[in-house]
């Protein structure tokens, strides 16, 4: 039996590594010590470095290929590696990674740092490295630099916020589950207690809030936009969110929206309604998550009533969201139940 598996995992293990879940060949760490002192680490689980003609660095300074490197899992590239002298900047630059692979494929990583337009990467020092966790696309903030190990996602690499939920009329808001949906790939929950306070860590990386996930009212709910930038190991208090509207609504433009299952609970499959909508199924996309806050599966609706197939998913609860675009037209609460 043991034998027969192994045959199985040699015939499929290259269809396996052609369409990988994530990137599994990425820049995963970058430090910018001065302008001409950085070093990049690239996380090469899956050996794809075996397969690429070059590499090439870019920055706002210039690009250059690489010229010296290895093909082991963990390929640390620094100036004396590359064609050309390049620079970098911690306050304000767009660093980027070329793979071009034999087959004529690219596959590009970038990373915005300091003031530059997108960047969540602000006010980096220099014994600082940016890291990305392998199981999601977000970098964050690292104190110790792990060049040549996998970076982690611990109580080290992230910081504490904390601060109170209040309703429109100022009384807080009493034990309710809160979604911190800061990565599209990503949740992270809290729960206010009767005073309506609450606390949760988070990457560290800077943030800027403007709507959350009430689960118990399966809602968005817009609130004065929270902007901070959370070190690792730090806490930052009266982080207070107040709603902007008068009363509890979605966060949508049309919120005669319907998206509803049957059956449900649901076991091996269940069916998608959506109702009361003039954009078409093909143009939305449906987005599940675990209440950890992962994303378990995403998938474009093939009409306005489509069959979805949930045997993979294990027994609990999930939350789905209808999407187009960015914008979240609505939300629902799916029982799995085997």
């Amino acid at each position: 039996m043991k034998f027969r598996i192994l045959i199985l995992l040699i015939i499929l293990w290259p269809f396996l590594i052609a369409n990988p879940v994530q990137d599994i060949t990425h820049l995963s760490e970058l430090q910018i010590i001065e302008p001409n002192n950085w070093r990049i680490e690239i996380c090469d689980v899956a050996r794809e470095l075996r397969d690429t003609d070059s590499l090439v660095v870019e920055s706002l300074s210039g690009r250059a290929k690489v010229v010296r490197r290895g093909v082991l899992t963990f390929v640390v590239i620094n100036q004396d590696c590359l064609s050309d002298s390049l620079t970098m900047s911690r306050d304000y630059d767009l660093i980027k990674l070329y793979y071009y692979f034999k087959d004529g494929s690219v596959r590009i990583n970038s990373v915005r740092v300091g003031n530059y337009p997108g960047s969540y990467l602000h006010n980096i020092r220099a014994d600082q490295s940016v890291c990305r966790w392998y199981y999601d696309d977000k970098y964050f903030k690292n104190n110790t630099p792990s060049f040549g190990n996998y970076n982690t996602l611990d109580d080290h690499n992230m910081g504490l916020i904390c601060g109170t939920f209040v309703k429109a009329n100022g009384e807080p808001l009493k034990e309710r589950t809160i979604y911190f949906d800061t990565d599209p790939n990503h949740w992270r929950s809290a729960k206010t207690n009767r005073n309506g306070y609450y606390s949760i860590k988070l990457e560290s990386r800077y943030y800027e809030i403007s709507s959350l996930y009430i689960e118990e009212f399966s809602q968005y709910i817009r609130y004065q936009t929270q902007r901070f930038d959370l070190e690792p190991d730090d806490t930052l208090r009266g982080i207070d969110f107040i709603p902007l509207v008068t009363s509890i609504k979605p966060v949508i433009k049309n919120d005669l929206i319907m998206f509803n299952n049957y059956p449900h609970p649901a076991s091996n499959y269940t069916w998608f309604v959506i109702d009361n909508t003039e954009i078409e199924a093909s143009a939305m996309r449906v987005n599940v998550y675990a209440l950890n806050g992962r994303k378990v599966d995403s998938f474009i609706p093939s009409a306005y009533q489509c069959r979805y197939d949930c045997s993979k998913l294990a027994q609990g609860s999930y939350i789905m969201t209808l999407q187009h675009g960015r914008e979240v037209l609505a939300t629902k609460k799916l029982q799995i139940l085997k």
